[in-house]
């Protein structure tokens, strides 16, 4: 995920490395709208997403550090 930023606690980015890896649905009650960021091959939980963040793409990932793996610098 590239444009890291650190949301307080939470590493946070602007997009995904490769859009058809991440699946997105609805979590929690209807009065949050949070948008729950999950793996497209095995349904696991990898953060959130919220529509606050600026251009380019106007989206703030927030991921589990857990989910995340450091791409090596080839």
């Amino acid at each position: 995920m590239p444009s890291a930023t650190f949301a307080p606690g939470w590493p946070s980015f602007t997009q995904p490395v490769k859009a058809n890896v991440i699946a997105y649905r609805f979590d929690g009650p209807s009065f949050l709208k949070r948008v729950e960021t999950i793996c497209n091959t095995c349904d696991a939980h990898l953060g959130h997403v919220f529509p606050d963040s600026p251009a380019p793409s106007g989206l703030r990932y927030c991921m589990n550090a857990v989910a995340l793996k450091k791409a090596s610098s080839a």
